[in-house]
């Protein structure tokens, strides 16, 4: 009878460490999940602030075609936050965020992007060095080409 006692207490220990195995690996791989989802992996995801634009008071730094239109960029190297914008095919600014990094990074402020360039046409997105942590950070957009998440990078 105490065999089966012990073999049944045995049974029921190994029954919780497959468990606990289990639901470590699978919180493991269901938060990178999330991570990748997010578009950002292993950096920053900041969300931006939406704007008012008024094109005519500022001299655009960078314009990348897209298929619907324009996405340009203003502010990149004078010490104000960066705003990136969308025209579309007529020129009207479809949309306007300031590349405000105060929800995913307090108390720090994006003032320059050097090197800007196109990441990837396909997916279009913009890659950029920071002067935050002086790494390349990225800027994701929609398959309508509209701002997804801007994505800072420590690395």
């Amino acid at each position: 009878m105490k065999d089966k006692y012990a073999w049944m207490i045995i049974l029921i220990i190994i029954v919780s460490i497959g468990c606990g195995i289990y639901t470590f690996i699978n919180g493991m791989f269901s938060s990178i999940g999330e991570l990748v989802e997010d578009r950002c992996f292993m950096s920053h995801p900041c969300k931006g602030q939406d704007v008012e634009f008024d094109l005519s008071i500022y001299h655009v730094d960078i314009f990348f075609e897209v298929r619907d239109g324009k996405i340009g960029l203003v502010n990149t190297l004078n010490e104000k936050t960066p705003i990136v914008f969308k025209l579309n095919k007529k020129n009207v600014v479809s949309w306007a965020k300031e590349l405000d990094v105060s929800d995913c990074l307090p108390g720090e402020e994006l003032k320059e992007m050097n090197s800007i360039r196109v990441r990837n046409k396909d997916f279009f997105s913009i890659s950029f060095t920071d002067n935050i942590f002086g790494e390349n950070s990225t800027i994701f957009f929609d398959e309508n080409n509209n701002f997804e998440v801007l994505c800072i990078s420590d690395m």
